[in-house]
């Protein structure tokens, strides 16, 4: 085995298995000893167990059975903050940079250090200001640091995984891991990506295991190449080692069938337009359903048009009793349009943060106890097909008539129907940037402020204001039978007719 130079193994596997749910043996009892300072080349087809193998070791993906021994501590059982402070000793490269990409350059590398924020700190993103010096001299050193403020999102493939490297170093590792860094850059940019790697290894003594597909790039740059197949490592060696013959049997085929280390596959590129029949099909039983509801209803949209001038005159002379003074009748009418407008925005403004914390538990990728998220949701749900009028008449006994009422009859409504709106919105997300928080060590309540919240920030806005535009209209209909605002004046002028005084304001 390479490392006769080497220090004591820094990182051991001794017969770890990992299974899936469907069945799948990612890994076959996998045996190694890897020592400080080796940079290592994981190669191997597609689904050989690559990936899996290099998760295992900061725990992104727990082993069925076996051991994982980092510093000589066993890994393989441990949680909570012991987890977190292992997890610091690893950095992780992810193939598609994992960076949160509504945030800055900056905090995206600072985000390495949450692992050794506790508190308000770490969720509000109180760094010190050496990191922060620490974290600009990593971005200038490999030419970043005229992007610092902008936005991860604006940057090239080759530069969001320089941010991706500055945000692992951050972290002060023991070990990098490289899951297929360089998988989707240019030549140019590949080969920047792991000279700064190789550089690494070699001013730092850091441990490097870096998944690969390109053969040539693997021999260049590692001191021991590893080969997977099917879960299981049929070659471990120097280099040099890695004879045709060795890679026939991790590919299954000849160096000659390999395109950059990867076997050459036939592929149909034509879809069979199977969705675009079904969006036809759509559509022609939506234009027959209102054909149908149309000749049994009765409705014309002719008919519509050619009697909005009578639609007008009920506007305009009939809405209102005739023989309230309308100077008065309007003051009263826009007052109460205040209250209603105050109403809906107050109710859904409480109701918005009640579902924001409630959504982080229903949502399934967020929540911390997954197997409550769906009891969360069916509860949301639950309040959700009550209509708020139906609330406001429960709610009478307990608030009486008033605004009271309508205020805690939209608050419910609004908070099942956010509850529903933001779990659906952080669903939406991608899990990569979540997965890069919780691989520096970052803790729930992290993962959160740097990382649920930036991504779906406008996803939550939209539905807020969504909701407040419902509820002025849900308002006015609960203010009808006693809830308050607008609704329950006009309700109260059309059913009364007191010509004399408009009714008092509740």
């Amino acid at each position: 085995m390479v490392g006769e130079c080497f220090m004591e193994p820094v990182l051991k596997f001794v017969n770890v298995n990992k299974y899936y749910n469907n069945n799948v043996h990612a890994l076959h009892n996998i045996n190694l000893e890897i020592a400080a300072g080796e940079f290592i080349s994981v190669i191997g087809p597609s689904g050989s167990g690559k990936s899996t193998l290099l998760r295992t070791v900061n725990r992104l993906i727990d082993v069925s059975d076996g051991e994982i021994c980092l510093d000589g501590e066993n890994i393989t059982n441990i949680g909570g903050k012991k987890l977190r402070a292992v997890r610091r000793k690893v950095g992780m490269i992810f193939q598609n940079y994992n960076l949160v990409y509504r945030l800055s350059v900056l905090q995206n590398v600072l985000h390495g250090y949450l692992g050794y924020l506790d508190g308000i700190k770490g969720i509000l993103g109180i760094y010190p200001e050496e990191e922060k010096l620490r974290a600009m001299a990593c971005l200038k050193k490999w030419g970043l640091g005229a992007f610092c403020y902008n936005r991860a999102a604006d940057l090239s493939g080759g530069q969001k995984q320089r941010v991706g490297i500055a945000r692992a170093i951050m972290q002060r590792p023991k070990i990098m891991l490289a899951d297929e860094p360089i998988a989707s850059l240019d030549p140019s940019s590949a080969k920047n990506i792991m000279d700064i790697l190789a550089g690494l290894v070699k001013e730092r003594q850091i441990t490097c295991i870096v998944n690969l597909h390109q053969l040539e790039v693997a021999k260049k740059y590692s001191t021991r190449i590893i080969g997977l197949s099917k879960g299981t490592i049929v070659f471990d060696g120097k280099p040099e080692e890695l004879t045709d013959e060795v890679v026939e049997k991790i590919y299954g085929t000849s160096s000659a069938n390999l395109i950059g280390g990867q076997k050459v596959k036939n592929s149909i590129s034509v879809m069979p337009p199977a969705e675009k029949r079904i969006y036809n099909i759509f559509f022609v039983v939506i234009v027959l359903l209102y054909a149908v509801c149309s000749f049994f209803t009765e409705f014309s949209p002719l008919a519509v048009l050619a009697n909005l001038d009578q639609f007008w005159l009920f506007l305009s002379e009939d809405f209102f009793p005739p023989q309230v003074p309308t100077d008065i009748r309007m003051y009263n009418i826009l007052d109460s349009v205040g209250v209603t407008i105050a109403m809906a925005i107050s109710s859904t403004t409480i109701a918005g943060i009640l579902a924001f914390f409630t959504a982080l538990f229903a949502s399934e990728l967020v929540s911390p106890f997954p197997k409550c998220a769906k009891f969360v949701r069916g509860f949301a749900t639950f309040l959700r097909n009550i209509p708020a009028l139906v609330w406001a008449f429960i709610l009478f006994s307990s608030l009486g008539i008033g605004t009271g009422v309508g205020f805690a009859a939209l608050l419910i409504t609004s908070f099942a129907f956010m509850v529903r709106a933001f779990t659906e919105t952080m669903e939406d997300i991608s899990v990569d940037c979540l997965e890069s928080l919780e691989a520096v060590g970052a803790g729930f309540w992290q993962r959160v402020a740097h990382g649920i919240v930036p991504s779906c920030i406008s996803g939550f806005l939209a539905w807020f204001l969504y909701c407040i535009e419902v509820n002025v209209r849900a308002s006015t209909i609960v203010g009808m039978v006693g809830g308050g605002g607008v609704g329950m004046v006009l309700f109260s002028y059309i059913k009364s007719f007191n010509y004399t005084w408009p009714l008092p304001l509740f």
